[in-house]
């Protein structure tokens, strides 16, 4: 091996080195600080950084069809909730319901830039005996079907909660299944208040799928033994 085409090579290995490590770097989107604030988004909206994505939309309990943009009681928009004081009531939400919050039968579901999934999730303003619940779910052009439960609780205190190690899917809905505390009472946790359930959609983190990081290192091997050829020609 020539010396000119070893110094390609570790060019060739420090690039890769150096976009895989900026490939699988995690992306925390925070939903209080990435669009204007105390505003209704509309029924979907796109949130960007970089070269990375996160597609946002209302939908509708059972069916989990996508609202019609009307925002009303029965189709809400997505609105971005913002207290300075309380960031544990500052997210994503949906207007025009309880507090500009995620209210049954309502929920928003997540889409990611192809390569990458949603790996956690965190929800506020989850007060004493409040209902939450995350599904993860198939997209398609009428709305999101397939879902599977994967994960839900009760609040115990007005705090929040991470979700964290999601299985990938095309899509996650959050969503309140309780109306009120009276349904809630299958639930395992006890403690009980009398308010409505609304909760808020604080984060989420995505990371890139492995396969992504794979398609990346063929392409850098294929770029260096381009070079070898070249070198050797």
């Amino acid at each position: 091996m020539n010396k000119r085409f070893f110094r390609s090579m570790v060019a060739v290995a420090a690039l890769a080195a150096a976009v895989a490590g900026t490939a699988s770097a995690d992306v925390i989107w925070n939903f209080g600080s990435l669009a204007t604030a105390n505003t209704s988004l509309g029924d979907n909206y796109t949130f960007n950084q970089g070269s990375n994505w996160l597609y946002a939309a209302a939908v509708i309990q059972p069916a989990w069809t996508n609202s019609s943009g009307s925002c009303t009681a029965a189709t809400p928009c997505l609105y971005n909730k913002v207290l300075l004081n309380d960031s544990t009531e500052t997210g994503l939400g949906l207007t025009p319901n309880v507090n500009n919050e995620i209210f049954n039968p309502d929920g928003i579901a997540l889409t990611a830039s192809p390569g990458s999934h949603i790996s956690s999730l965190t929800i506020g303003s989850i007060q004493m005996g409040e209902s939450w619940a995350v599904a993860g779910c198939s997209s398609t052009s009428t709305g999101y079907g397939g879902c599977t439960v994967l994960d839900s609780g009760v609040g115990a205190s007005g705090a929040s909660l991470t979700v964290s190690g999601l299985a990938p899917y095309s899509s996650y809905v959050v969503y309140v299944p309780c109306a009120n505390h009276t349904t809630c009472q299958t639930m395992t946790n006890t403690a009980y208040t009398n308010s409505d359930n609304n909760l808020v959609l604080m984060s989420a983190t995505t990371v890139p799928e492995p396969g992504a990081l794979a398609l990346m290192a063929v392409g850098l091997f294929g770029l260096g033994w381009t070079i070898r050829r070249r070198r050797q020609s």
